[in-house]
């Protein structure tokens, strides 16, 4: 009788071990995310969507959400003057205890001298409208030579001296601060920056993966 309970402590440490190296839960956690982005490839194929996409993923204890981000949108993208429909992705959000998932699609919408970022269902309903947020009276100059060399330089200028108080009203809502401004050039160029999108870095704030992959839009003004 003790050798049998010797035995079955030895069997019992030597599993713990090995869950501890190798994660005994991980291929069930690896099943939920291919599953997941298959499920977003699927319904991409079905809706004849021309696109190549990346793949990202995000969980909270209760929620997993999957993320196909089209390859063609940078982290910044350049419109003219026509109206734009660009599709940014699709997401699906995962009930770790349910078996139940819901698919959406964001878009990036210029219609005349309005854009905004899109979210909408399955059905095609409009779950989010996320406005234009840059202030037009905010023009961003370079007080010491009259304007900024490129965009670059203005916006490097915009993070060394308003980020920061923008971070903080990140971190206290637990929201996305989304912000624009005029940027004025040496040339005499003008262009609008918008969707600059300053996402919550306090612990306590959940990370929302959808709004990190928004770009930053650039409108050459006339």
């Amino acid at each position: 009788m003790q050798l049998h309970v010797l035995m079955k402590n030895s069997t019992f440490i030597s599993l713990t071990v090995c869950c501890f190296l190798f994660g005994c839960g991980q291929p069930q956690k690896s099943s939920k995310i291919e599953n997941a982005k298959q499920a977003l490839l699927k319904f991409a194929k079905e809706q004849k969507i021309e696109a190549s996409f990346n793949f990202d993923v995000s969980e909270t204890d209760s929620l997993l959400t999957a993320v196909l981000i089209n390859k063609t949108i940078s982290n910044q993208v350049r419109l003219g003057s026509r109206d734009t429909n660009i599709l940014i992705g699709l997401h699906s959000l995962n009930a770790k205890d349910a078996n139940s998932s819901s698919i959406f699609k964001t878009y990036l919408i210029k219609r005349g001298s309005q854009i905004s970022v899109e979210i909408s269902d399955l059905t095609g309903i409009i779950v989010e409208k996320i406005p234009s947020h840059g202030p037009i009276d905010d023009i961003h100059t370079n007080p010491h030579s009259g304007g900024f060399d490129d965009i670059q330089d203005c916006m490097d200028d915009f993070y060394r001296n308003k980020y920061c108080d923008l971070l903080d009203q990140a971190n206290q809502s637990c929201k996305t601060v989304y912000y624009g401004f005029l940027c004025c050039l040496k040339n005499g160029a003008r262009f609008f920056i918008d969707f600059i999108a300053i996402k919550p870095t306090a612990p306590w704030c959940r990370f929302n993966i959808v709004a990190s992959y928004i770009p930053i839009v650039v409108v050459e003004k006339q």
